[in-house]
């Protein structure tokens, strides 16, 4: 498992992952929004995970400006692939990356009921339900890191 910078190259794979893991974890209409942050990726910290020279996950690191708090964004693992823990080491070196670049602000991110229990287990700890925050069947569970 390789972890290296997402780069303008990757995007189409990137999108054949969000593809792969909708609609149980993303709603179709956040489609767009993640193409929108794929053609913003300059301004961000984004990587993708390469496995056997396939680009298998992707996921990244911002300030979220709402709250002036550090989170992790659009992590996700090809859903073929998930269950073989590349997920839990993807997201512990995400923490990290946000931990070394925004030391000194709160963590926080925002994810459905599927994720939770993952999340949950990597310290993070839900304050708020929103039913139906992402979309219909999709509740926003905003967390924090400790």
């Amino acid at each position: 498992m390789k972890i290296r910078p997402y780069s303008p190259k990757d995007k189409s794979r990137c999108i054949q992952i969000f593809e792969s893991n909708t609609p149980k974890y993303f709603a179709a209409h956040e489609y767009r929004l993640f193409v929108n942050w794929l053609n913003d990726y300059q301004f961000k910290e984004y990587y993708v995970v390469e496995q056997a020279n396939k680009i298998i996950a992707c996921g990244g690191v911002y300030l979220d400006e709402r709250y002036n708090k550090a989170s992790l964004s659009w992590g996700m693992v090809h859903a073929k692939y998930h269950g073989e823990g590349v997920g839990r080491k993807f997201t512990e070196f995400r923490i990290k990356k946000m931990m070394d670049k925004y030391d000194g602000h709160s963590y926080m991110m925002e994810t459905s009921q599927h994720t939770k229990g993952f999340y949950e287990k990597l310290g993070f700890q839900t304050k708020k339900i929103i039913p139906n925050g992402f979309g219909e069947g999709l509740d926003k569970y905003y967390m924090e890191l400790d």
